[in-house]
């Protein structure tokens, strides 16, 4: 099982959660990384996700995330 796990991914960006830091990153395909908080992720994968990107629901150490994530498409 790996430590990394990505919750959204598109247009070059994955959001990707670290298992054993527990820590929320963005990550591009060009090597670029920084920590961002989970609301920075369901931002990111909002944003992705209008511009064709897609949001990764229901993946293990996700449930934050995807709680968050809903809460934008529900209200």
């Amino acid at each position: 099982m790996s430590d990394r796990t990505v919750h959204a991914s598109g247009l070059g960006i994955e959001v990707a959660r670290y298992d054993r830091s527990g820590k929320w990153w963005v990550e591009t395909t060009d090597g670029k990384r920084r920590p961002i908080t989970v609301s920075e992720a369901v931002d990111i994968a909002e944003d992705l996700w209008r511009k064709g990107g897609t949001p990764h629901m229901d993946r293990p150490g996700g449930a934050r995330f995807n709680s968050l994530l809903r809460k934008r498409f529900t209200t």
